[in-house]
């Protein structure tokens, strides 16, 4: 039996905040990610206006916790999309949620396995204004996004269709938050991303693609890179940012037969993006660890793969110990969820330690 088409109303996942209660909710253009404005609520609204119009489509609510996956305590952002469509009445029976992507790219390729599963006449896929041009760059760029360029897809721009179904309530809004500083800093890193992909300098991995080994000498420049990288380097004050005496003594320290271990995680292509070293203290006759990831790839949980799946490469046979800046909130959190106990503190740090 033929499977019936169905309408698509794909919604991309952005960020989430907590309202006073401690409940998770989408932004509003007030708040955001680490580059800067989202206002990912609108998404929503106009998914709930699209389903109005077309009663028998399936809903797609996309997005894990993306720049949140290091804290245990915050839900998949589908999981929210789909609480606040259902608040505004789209049926439950109409919605499906994926709630592993973490980025754009994979939210696009998580529409095209959905594609694979439901055959469909029509597909909306909506967002903000200013996210849709990235959004098409990768349609046209991106490996594996064929089937979005195939026709029948249409991004919808979620700020146009408030204005359409509800100008008195959106329009002074919306007209605000655009003439607004964080939303023009929004644009300018989109227009960006888009000049990005273009050339073929965007990185679009998927999380899947990315895999952990032991370090060789070769790795030394791209590990001093992430460290002296200036979001990297704030929390290691001692870091001595040469290349040149950072690779002898990368070279020295884990190539030379001591009881020191280096694990980097890599893409697809061997580039270096993360690493976690632990170094032995020989006098005290434990590990101190050590874990950091490219800024470029931050917030799809690549921390807590370094330290949990070093740790089974490892196989420590004994104590490992981390010092962590107490104002770095989530590294503290990133460490605790990865089976580590504070043990203790001082003026400056936290200190944390697993036994195997």
């Amino acid at each position: 039996m033929q499977r019936r088409e169905r309408t698509i109303i794909a919604v991309i996942g952005g960020s989430l905040a907590q309202d006073a209660g401690g409940a998770w909710r989408t932004t509003s253009f007030s708040e955001g990610d680490r580059f800067g404005a989202l206002g990912d609520r609108l998404r929503v609204e106009a998914a709930v206006h699209l389903f109005r119009e077309h009663r028998d489509a399936l809903v797609l609510a996309l997005g894990g916790k993306g720049q949140l996956a290091d804290d245990p305590d915050v839900p998949p952002v589908a999981s929210v999309i789909e609480r606040e469509l259902e608040e505004r009445g789209v049926p439950a029976a109409s919605i499906v949620t994926e709630q592993h992507s973490g980025t754009s790219y994979e939210q696009l390729l998580a529409i095209v396995e959905q594609l694979g599963r439901t055959p469909a006449n029509a597909v909306y896929i909506v967002s903000n204004k200013y996210h849709l041009p990235r959004l098409l760059a990768m349609i046209d760029c991106a490996p594996g996004l064929e089937r979005l360029a195939d026709g029948g897809v249409e991004l919808c721009d979620a700020e146009d269709v408030l204005l359409r179904h509800e100008p008195e309530l959106w329009e002074d809004k919306i007209r605000a938050a655009y003439d607004s500083a964080p939303v023009r800093e929004r644009i300018a890193l989109e227009e960006k991303g888009v000049l990005d992909i273009r050339e073929g300098t965007y990185a679009l991995e998927r999380a899947e693609t990315i895999t952990l080994r032991s370090a060789t000498p070769e790795d030394s420049r791209r590990v001093w890179g992430i460290r002296a990288d200036p979001a990297t380097a704030a929390f290691s004050p001692r870091f001595d940012t040469a290349f040149e005496a950072s690779d002898a003594w990368f070279r020295r320290k884990y190539f030379s037969g001591a009881d020191n271990h280096c694990f980097v995680l890599v893409t697809r292509d061997e580039h270096v993006i993360g690493y976690c070293r632990y170094d032995h203290d020989a006098e005290a006759g434990h590990y101190v660890v050590s874990v950091a990831v490219d800024p470029a790839y931050c917030g799809r949980g690549l921390g807590s793969r370094l330290l949990s799946e070093s740790w089974a490469a490892l196989a420590p046979d004994k104590k490992v110990l981390a010092a962590i800046r107490r104002d770095n909130a989530a590294s503290l959190r990133l460490f605790e969820k990865n089976g580590y106990t504070r043990v203790r503190e001082d003026a400056d740090n936290f200190y944390l330690e697993r036994t195997p």
